[in-house]
């Protein structure tokens, strides 16, 4: 299985020894240089939550030169212990070696954390590049569940001769003004060229290091509503000595002034006499700037505020199609003016011009609904893309099915969505058309298998061989999940079970596998692994790919197989597209048209990583993925939380799954799902899933009518070791028996 993919945790002492080596001498060791003019600075990544943000720190070289960042030791203070990976964009750098990692150490009320950039030697043929040119940036990530960085504790110290300095020292004089959240940015200007932007608080000061030169400073203007602060600098231009510090001051102005443009809606039309929403104008500005949709009101005037006074603007508005009439909109003047008083707003007329359009019958047939005789009809929405109001059509029921019709305007684009009905999913083809004349929309609901698949993962190959039929026996699971059929130790396209067995002369297992089938249970064979070759990789087409596939089926009679896909295996999109073709090629084969497939694969709480690229991979060409089945396991930091950052990791993977299946529902969505934590002690130290950890995730299954529920592994599932480590064998707390296993079949309760 995999513990965190891509990301490698190292432990860091910092040798300071070895920081500047340029400087020592016999018997001396000077201590790192702090380098003013390569400053950090925080910010948070989009797309985080109240359980998890990426932190970018963005390091910058304001030097007027380069600077070396080999063995670059970088500081900041936290409000809490930070032992985690890190990663980034190094692109204006060669990537670091080994991978940096953050570090933390206590110094009374706060943590000093320590990141230290370490780049290969290279050889004769190659150098890396370890020096930052002036005004380039790299950018380092880490993860942390609430972000506690002290942004202005940041300091880089370099591992070659101090870089000489000055410092301009920022000092905002103006109060900050009710009402107004924004900060104020400080533009420092070389030349025409931006070489930092300043936050500056309000009624504050900061000094900035910048290398030696002549500086302009300026105080950027911001808008909040219709008050425009600017900002002035005094001195605007400075000039900057080495270990000197000069001083500008900046004061914020506010001017408010409030545009207003009146628009005078006539009465409502008598060919839109069931229309009944608001009319929707845009008014565009000479920049091109636009108010976004105001919402103006039938006969009446409608005052608009807000706008830039003096400021000429024209306007828009859908045309309004309804029934069976086309009605568009003109205003007069066509541009107008804002005026700056209020009371005399500037005046715009509209007038509506309409005209019939044709319409056409479309007909509607609803099925597959016979099984729920509580609902007699379903409601359709046909939404035309011109912005018109949306046509309803009820469609009545007899027995789960019925037929309709509808008109729609001709040659207008309609798109279709129909009312939901619980535990059933629904197609709709076609989902979106042209309405023409005599065109036909089926809409067809199928029941949603909510049934769930449970059983936990087996390491076939570890010594003792592990005896799984009692486990499933005993914990009542329907199959076991058989780890790993992988390439042949000679990395041949000839699947074996990990190395050591062909895959019909493993006789334990195949005794094993007749037991779980003659209790009424199945296995389900897993391809690929943390360890070993794939066969994806050991198969060099999708043909003999398959080949290999429909072996491993045949020899253990198996309705199901699962491809688990982690270590690097999912940057080879080459190897990603081949397996989606051989998975294509076995769902045409008629012999094995119905073998569910599943992909298991490395997820952290904000979602799938590289896995992503494999399911890409599989709906491009059309390989259908039954299960989608995430490892909540070693996110590379301690948790105690294991089980509420599984239900965090499903979460984030229906987000990403959607966009990739945008035609399922999210109920078919959740059903594709499936959740693998690797049970007790993980083997990122500090994270444990513990049984509580195990009630709360079968508990949100229930909820989501997760697909798959399974674990790593059922030869861990005992309580052998409590107090102990990440084994193979036990699960490291103190526990009975398949307890696990039992929690999340539901033969032992809560």
């Amino acid at each position: 299985m995999n513990k965190r993919l891509g990301w490698l945790f190292c432990a860091f002492v910092l040798n300071s020894a070895n920081v500047y080596a340029g400087n020592k001498m016999a018997g001396q060791i000077v201590a790192p240089q702090s380098t003013a003019c390569v400053t950090g600075q925080f910010s948070i990544a989009p797309g985080g939550n109240e359980y998890w943000s990426t932190v970018n720190l963005t390091i910058t070289n304001h030097c007027a030169q380069a600077v070396d960042m080999q063995n670059a030791v970088i500081q900041f203070n936290s409000d809490k212990s930070l032992n985690t990976s890190v990663w980034g964009d190094f692109s204006a750098v060669s990537y670091p070696n080994p991978s940096p990692a953050a570090v933390s150490a206590s110094e009374g009320d706060h943590y000093r954390t320590t990141i230290r950039l370490q780049f290969p030697e290279g050889d004769a043929y190659w150098k890396p590049n370890t020096k930052l040119a002036a005004g380039k940036t790299i950018v380092l990530n880490y993860g942390e569940a609430k972000p506690g960085y002290d942004a202005d504790s940041v300091r880089v110290y370099l591992n070659q001769p101090p870089v000489e300095t000055g410092t301009i020292e920022l000092i905002n004089q103006s109060s900050q003004p009710a009402g107004v959240s924004t900060t104020p940015v400080i533009d420092i200007y070389n030349g025409q060229t931006i070489t930092q932007q300043i936050s500056l608080g309000w009624n504050s000061h900061k000094s900035v290091p910048v290398a030696p030169g002549t500086y302009t400073i300026k105080a950027e203007s911001f808008q909040i509503g219709n008050t425009t602060y600017t900002g002035s600098v005094q001195p605007e231009k400075v000039t900057v000595e080495a270990n000197k510090t000069v001083s500008s001051s900046i004061h914020y102005q506010a001017t408010a002034k409030d545009g207003v443009i009146d628009i005078q809606m006539p009465a409502l039309p008598s060919e839109l006499k069931d229309y009944s929403q608001d009319v929707q104008v845009t008014l565009t500005d000479a920049l091109g700037g636009s108010t976004g949709p105001k919402a103006v009101k039938w006969n009446q005037s409608n005052v608009i505020h807000n706008l830039v006074p003096l400021q000429q603007y024209t306007f828009s508005t859908p045309v309004i199609s309804q029934g069976g009439f086309q009605c568009t909109a003109s205003f007069n003047p066509a541009s107008i003016t804002a005026a700056e008083d209020i009371s005399h707003p500037a005046t715009a007329k509209v007038q509506y011009q309409c005209a019939p359009v044709k319409q056409d019958v479309v007909n509607i047939d609803v099925s597959g609904l016979n099984k729920v005789s509580s609902v007699s009809s379903i409601q359709l929405r046909f939404t035309p893309n011109n912005n018109s109001k949306p046509v309803e059509k009820e469609v009545n029921l007899n027995n789960g099915a019925g037929t309709a019709t509808v008109m729609l305007d001709d040659a207008v684009v309609y798109s279709v969505a129909s009312s939901d009905v619980t535990g059933y999913s629904v197609s709709i083809k076609p989902a979106s058309f042209v309405a023409q004349e005599g065109i036909k929309v089926n809409v067809s609901y199928g029941k949603i298998d909510t049934s769930r698949v449970v059983g936990p993962f087996v390491d076939t190959t570890a010594w003792p061989f592990y005896h799984f039929a009692d486990a499933a026996a005993e914990a009542d699971n329907k199959i076991a999940r058989l780890g790993f059929v992988v390439a042949d130790r000679n990395n041949q396209c000839n699947a074996t079970w990990g190395t050591y067995y062909e895959i019909d002369g493993f006789a334990d297992l195949a005794n094993e596998v007749t037991r779980m089938q003659a209790q009424g249970r199945n296995v389900v064979p897993s391809f690929g692994g943390q360890a070993n070759l794939p066969l994806e990789a050991a198969c060099t087409t999708p043909e003999s790919l398959k080949a290999q596939i429909v072996r491993v089926i045949d020899a253990f009679h198996v309705k199901q197989i699962d491809f688990d896909i982690e270590g690097d295996a999912p940057a080879h999109q080459d190897r990603m597209d081949r397996l989606a073709q051989a998975i294509v090629l076995l769902q045409k084969d008629p012999a094995y048209k119905d073998i569910k497939i599943s992909y298991t694969l490395a997820v952290l709480p904000e979602g799938l990583t590289d896995g992503i690229n494999a399911l890409n991979s599989a709906a491009k060409v059309g390989a259908q993925i039954a299960y989608v089945n995430i490892m909540a396991m070693d996110y590379g930091y301690p948790a105690s939380n294991m089980g509420e950052l599984a239900a965090k990791a499903a979460v984030s993977t229906v987000n990403q799954i959607k966009k990739i299946y945008p035609e399922k529902s999210e109920a078919e969505i959740w059903a594709m799902i499936g959740v693998t934590p690797m049970i007790g002690k993980n083997d990122t130290q500090g994270e444990t899933f513990t049984l509580n950890d195990a009630c709360y995730l079968k508990q949100f299954a229930d909820q989501k009518n997760i697909g798959l529920l399974s674990m790593w592994s059922a030869n861990r599932d005992n309580g052998n070791c409590p107090n102990g480590g990440a084994a193979p064998n036990c699960s490291g707390v103190a526990q009975t028996t398949n307890e696990f296993q039992k929690i999340f079949s539901g033969k032992q309760a809560c």
